[in-house]
């Protein structure tokens, strides 16, 4: 699989990103249960400063899309600050433009985006007014002053220490040629946020949200790689049909439709999941980040164990169909072994 050639001065760029956070610290203030457990007491504290107008505005904003979704779509117009995303939504016709133009051309989740996009548009003056009311209140300077130097300092040597253990040249090689598909040759982006938990999110193939780790602690430079891993994977060629034969087995079995439906109700997943872990545990294994035992350990532990994703990664192990030379990519792969029911049905539940 060809690479496409550009410029790589390093491996990893690892940085705190305002813009990113202060649109996830409305899901640690929100009254979310999955979100409050990780963020206990924030917005109670927040309460008083924000006001209860600001604390309304938020919950109003969180019920008209996702704060990840929202990430994505602002990735495209290249937002650092809170008052970067203001002037993004004062000036939104400009910015509708650009991001619709940006969707077209990179077809990444595109319907759902495409969706969220309109969503915005049609409560562009409601989020004007959260954001502008977080400003007023001085979220943003309370993170720079606060927040941002340790993250700084945390992503500082997180770069270095990723270069030399796992360069992403390396794993943008195989990811080529595993998903049939061209990744440039190119520093991979990660951004560390503090209002992410639970979650980690991909913004494209070549950047992902992350969170940066409690404090005295740096995140586990092997997790960040299969991270890239794993987000890396999602929107794989061919993901649309492996839903659809997903479906089916859906149908035959109660249990797995049960599993499917915890998965995306109650650990907020989406519908690659499954595969997508499956495949991320075997590169890992592949590339030596991880080891067997630990890939098992993963896989049974990841959103309270993942039946269908073992079946995958077993499936992908025994078979190492990647490297033959009839090789069309994964999606292709996961696609006919589902029509051909290769996976153990039985356990999937």
């Amino acid at each position: 699989m060809r690479l496409i050639a550009t410029t790589l001065s390093k491996e990893w760029t690892i940085q705190p990103n305002e813009a990113f956070d202060m649109l996830l610290f409305l899901n640690a203030v929100s009254q979310n249960d999955f979100y409050r457990k990780h963020y206990q007491g924030v917005r109670e504290h927040y309460k008083p400063i924000i006001g209860e107008k600001g604390i309304n505005l938020v919950d109003q904003v969180l019920n008209c899309l996702s704060m990840s979704a929202l990430c994505k779509l602002f990735s495209y117009v290249e937002v650092s600050s809170l008052k970067d995303i203001i002037q993004r939504l004062r000036n939104f016709e400009d910015t509708y433009k650009t991001i619709k133009q940006n969707l077209e051309a990179n077809n990444l989740e595109g319907e759902y985006l495409e969706q969220t996009l309109e969503n915005l548009a049609n409560n562009k003056e409601l989020f004007l007014d959260c954001f502008e009311c977080m400003k007023e209140a001085g979220i943003d300077g309370n993170w720079r002053s606060n927040i941002q130097p340790y993250i700084q300092n945390v992503a500082g040597q997180l770069e270095q220490t990723m270069s030399v253990l796992y360069p992403y040249s390396q794993i943008s090689s195989k990811l080529s040629t595993f998903l049939s598909c061209d990744l440039p040759i190119q520093p991979y982006r990660v951004y560390l946020a503090t209002y992410i938990k639970p979650i980690s999110f991909q913004l494209s193939q070549q950047a992902m949200v992350t969170h940066q780790g409690p404090p005295g602690y740096m995140p586990i430079p092997k997790s960040i790689a299969c991270l890239c891993i794993h987000e890396t994977i999602h929107g794989f060629p061919g993901s649309e049909f492996a839903q659809m034969e997903q479906k089916k087995l859906r149908l035959k079995s109660k249990a797995f439709n049960h599993q499917y439906t915890n998965l995306i109700n109650n650990w907020q997943s989406g519908p690659e999941e499954f595969f997508v872990v499956g495949a991320e545990a075997y590169l890992s294994e592949v590339l030596k980040i991880l080891s067997y035992d630990e890939c098992l350990h993963y896989i049974h532990n990841q959103n309270n164990g993942m039946s269908f994703s073992l079946e995958i990664y077993k499936k992908l192990r025994e078979e190492k169909p990647d490297k033959k030379t009839d090789w069309l990519g994964y999606g292709n792969w996961l696609i006919k072994s589902m029509e051909n029911d290769v996976f153990n049905i039985d356990v999937l539940g």
